[in-house]
């Protein structure tokens, strides 16, 4: 049974096209994979479905279940029965899983009751086959635990067209096997038709039913999963032959100068303790290095300390006890963010929209926004707006950045092309030392690609680098050695050739493996 029908579908921003005459459809019984680069349209089409975006006026039509609706909102597209489980939650986090999930329903009355709102959860999660724990608040959840509840959620207004963007982007691997065995329970018991958006092509060979390419805001192919020979065909198909064919850049070696000598050490921390939003310790007594010409991966479930470390090393964040925070040899323990920024310590937060850009802000504004002080950007009060938009269009060739314009709010572009300006902003400076949390979080093939190589130039000129991502391949694939957190604590870390997913998952639960070794 077809589910889904669109047909003809365009969405244009500003004389933009981020959709152009697309057809798309759905069936009951399938989980259906969308692909492509970051502006490629796959976001936009989805929004249209899920009622936040108005599909160009005239032209294309949507069918559900056959018959044709005009979605206006998404109370619209709910009552039709399609939901958007979004990359950032819509969670309450000081109410129950059992409040979230009741919230806005014919069960309202029951929200503040607990034990009828713990039951009436707890009965339909057993039938869905989710488990979760009614009781618990929701900012005591692991990431996995919260994307549980928000496809309840959806799931409990009886929602039979289920839109996933990114689900697994901060998941452990447990937690991605638990999330695919729920959606296969979904569409095979219940018929429920599940749309992926995702960046990660091995899951889309594990898990889809049928997979769907975009473009340049075009269709390109819809196919079975059977019909692909393997990952090089999909990204044949996101990106062109030519360009799919230089996603996998060479490793530089380090030079022997950054790793042989004493001083290679470039960050050291010893016996930091820092708190949370909510004065809870968050870090306790961590000891880390860093050195020259290192990549330094950080593996954790979110929500365990990572945002805190860093944030704490970058001068945002208040640190309670410490002993030492050295960078090139010098203490910076008392240095504002901006005297740590002069002896280049560049942070490239987990959240973008609420700590690295200011979406109301033209992209040439977001560009300068931490160095429009300097004298390569202004002169006296003035901004040297020449200048200014050689910077931008250099980042924009250089990361290949998609959008409406550079005179435009950056809040109008795509997530993973906000992440862009962000990466090029943060790096076309000469840091020492690079913090970045998720950095390829919402990027295409091709960019994740760029970013790696960047990092690997980085490291290879003797610069220092932390990665912290919930993506073990990532980290797998870019690190010189990995630091397993949880709960604020290190409980193991890896060099390369002892590294191993499944070990690195548990060890992200707290199971030590054996004693780490600072």
């Amino acid at each position: 049974m077809k589910l889904v029908s669109m047909k003809n579908i365009s969405k244009s921003f500003f004389g933009n096209y981020a959709n152009k005459d697309v057809d798309f459809d759905l069936f009951s019984g399938e989980i259906h994979a969308l692909l492509g680069e970051n502006g490629a349209g796959k976001s936009t089409l989805m929004n249209i479905l899920a009622g936040l975006y108005r599909a160009d006026v005239g032209v294309g039509e949507i069918l559900i279940n056959g018959r044709p609706v005009i979605l206006n909102s998404p109370t619209d597209a709910l009552a039709a029965g399609v939901g958007m489980v979004h990359q950032h939650f819509s969670l309450v986090k000081n109410f129950t899983v059992a409040q979230n999930i009741l919230l806005g329903t014919s069960s309202l009355e029951n929200v503040f009751f607990k034990r009828n709102s713990e039951q009436i959860v707890e009965e339909f999660s057993n039938k869905c086959k989710i488990s979760v724990n009614p009781g618990r608040f929701v900012w005591q959840l692991s990431v996995g635990e919260q994307e549980k509840v928000e496809i309840l959620k959806l799931l409990y207004r009886n929602t039979k067209i289920l839109i996933l963007d990114e689900p697994t982007a901060v998941l452990t691997p447990q937690e991605i096997e638990e999330l695919f065995i729920t959606l296969k329970n979904l569409v095979k018991k219940d018929g429920v038709g599940v749309v992926l958006i995702t960046h990660k092509m091995k899951e889309v060979m594990q898990i889809a039913d049928r997979i769907s390419v975009m473009r340049n805001g075009k269709m390109i192919k819809t196919l079975k999963r059977l019909e692909v020979a393997d990952e090089t065909t999909l990204a044949q198909l996101m990106m062109g032959q030519e360009r799919a064919s230089s996603t996998s850049p060479a490793r530089p070696v380090i030079p022997s100068s950054f790793v042989s000598e004493t001083a290679a050490i470039i960050l050291e921390i010893k016996n930091i303790t820092v708190k949370n939003d909510r004065n809870i310790v968050a870090v306790k007594d961590l000891n880390l290095t860093l050195q020259r010409g290192e990549i330094l991966g950080i593996a954790g479930i979110a929500g365990n300390g990572q945002v805190e470390l860093l944030e704490a090393i970058a001068g945002i964040r208040k640190v309670e006890t410490f002993e030492k925070i050295v960078l090139d040899q010098k203490e910076i323990s008392f240095l504002s963010i901006k005297e740590r920024i002069k002896l280049g310590l560049r942070y490239i937060p987990a959240d973008r929209h609420r700590d690295s850009i200011v979406g109301s802000l033209t992209v040439h504004d977001s560009v300068i926004l931490k160095d429009y002080h300097t004298q390569s950007i202004s002169k006296g009060p003035f901004l040297l707006h020449d200048q200014i938009k050689k910077i931008t269009k250099q980042i924009f060739d250089e990361f290949k950045v998609v959008g409406p314009g550079e005179n435009v709010s950056l809040g109008l572009y795509s997530g993973g092309n906000q992440q862009k300006v962000v990466m090029g902003r943060e790096l076309r400076v000469n840091p020492q030392v690079i913090l970045a949390h998720s950095p390829t979080r919402g990027l295409d093939l091709m960019t994740t690609s760029f970013i790696h190589q960047l990092f690997n130039e980085k490291r290879s000129q003797g610069v220092g680098v932390i990665v912290v991502s919930e993506d073990i391949d990532e980290l797998i694939d870019i690190s010189d050695r990995i630091v397993v957190i949880s709960q604020g604590k290190i409980t193991g870390i890896l060099n390369k050739d002892e590294y191993d997913r499944v070990k690195i998952g548990l060890l992200m639960t707290s199971c030590h493996l054996e004693p780490p070794v600072i």
